[in-house]
């Protein structure tokens, strides 16, 4: 018991240290990293004029920004949170004023081992179900797609949201194949190993997790009760389908390799980026203070300007139009979408609310 007050002590005093502001201490601390980093000649100047000019910027988060809806670790952290996903904001604006072989030698600046075409591999080549052909079809990749999905599982804390996205992406998977090889897949891949059951273990495991947890849930479902939130709840699916569709094209568009540290960078701004913006959209639809707060704006804003950069570098490369069938499916499945919410909101005189 003793260790475990003592253990209880130490942290409150941790938090309450990084509480302060410290501001004296940080400008002096943020200027001799400066100075040492300047001074000691990187080997790589472009990669370490990048992060000194991260560093500045969360350090003014920290000290500047205002606190978020989350408080716990400490608040400073979700300010960084806030500053990072400022910063990557600014880079996505000064990309897309670029031509994409412009940014391939970009980036070749900063990692040399870039600006190379990538290898595109179908997995739709042996689509006959036997033991050869499922194992060859087990990558790497699997234990990360069932980790993926427990993280992004943890962000959305709503099971019906999860399975929506999980089918929903499949079905982006089959509409897209045309453009990326990579989304070419067998239709036991699709639903058999990935959704029936890499997303399945991944949702379950992230839903027992918060259970046992006892994390807060978001249930946006629950919250669909008029047309105002039914747009808005398919908005935010929306929105989280292209982040996650944008990934695939910008690394085959920029050839950035998949295992490459530029996806986890990215990673590392949008898993906590996220996680606060999903939580400041359902305080919107929960409750009556209509505010789009910070990180939600600069979410959204994120994933229209990456869509906006994706559309840029395409031009040229997607030569091959949309066969007919994903035209026509996608069509019928919005006008369903819309017409289906329109009828039952208007039978149920719930437009208003």
């Amino acid at each position: 018991m003793s260790i475990l007050r003592k253990t209880v002590k130490t942290d409150r005093k941790l938090i309450e240290f990084f509480s302060k502001p410290h501001t004296l201490s940080l400008l002096v601390l943020l200027i001799s990293v400066l100075i040492y980093h300047a001074f000691n000649m990187p080997s790589n100047p472009y990669k370490s004029a990048l992060f000194s000019s991260f560093l500045v910027f969360n350090v003014i988060g920290m000290l500047q920004f205002t606190d978020s809806i989350f408080k716990r670790p400490i608040a400073i952290l979700w300010r960084c949170v806030k500053a990072s996903s400022i910063y990557y904001l600014v880079i996505l604006v000064l990309m897309f004023y670029f031509e994409k072989e412009d940014m391939r030698r970009a980036l070749s600046y900063f990692y040399t081992e870039l600006n190379v075409p990538l290898p595109q591999r179908s997995y739709a080549t042996h689509c006959e179900i036997n033991m050869r052909n499922v194992i060859n079809q087990i990558d790497v990749f699997v234990p990360l797609h069932i980790f993926g999905w427990f993280f992004k599982t943890l962000l959305l804390r709503d099971r019906t949201i999860c399975w929506i996205l999980s089918v929903l992406f499949e079905f982006a998977e089959y509409s897209l194949q045309h453009q990326l090889d990579n989304f070419a897949e067998c239709w036991w891949d699709h639903w058999i190993l990935d959704v029936l059951t890499c997303n399945f273990l991944g949702i379950e495991m992230g839903m027992l997790f918060i259970k046992r947890m006892r994390v807060k849930r978001y249930e946006f479902i629950k919250l669909c009760n008029s047309l105002k939130r039914y747009v808005a709840i398919i908005t935010l699916i929306a929105f989280i389908l292209a982040a996650e569709l944008n990934v695939f094209y910008l690394k085959f568009l920029l050839y950035i390799p998949t295992e490459h540290n530029i996806n986890l960078y990215r990673l590392l701004i949008f898993v906590p980026g996220g996680a606060l913006a999903v939580r400041e959209a359902f305080e919107y639809y929960a409750t009556s203070e209509k505010i789009v707060r910070g990180q939600l704006w600069l979410s959204m804003a994120i994933v229209c300007v990456e869509t906006m950069v994706v559309v840029k570098y395409s031009r040229g490369v997607f030569v091959r139009p949309f066969p007919r069938v994903v035209v026509m499916g996608w069509c019928a499945g919005i006008f369903v979408i819309v017409l289906g919410g329109l009828f039952f909101f208007l039978k149920n005189n719930k437009i208003r609310g």
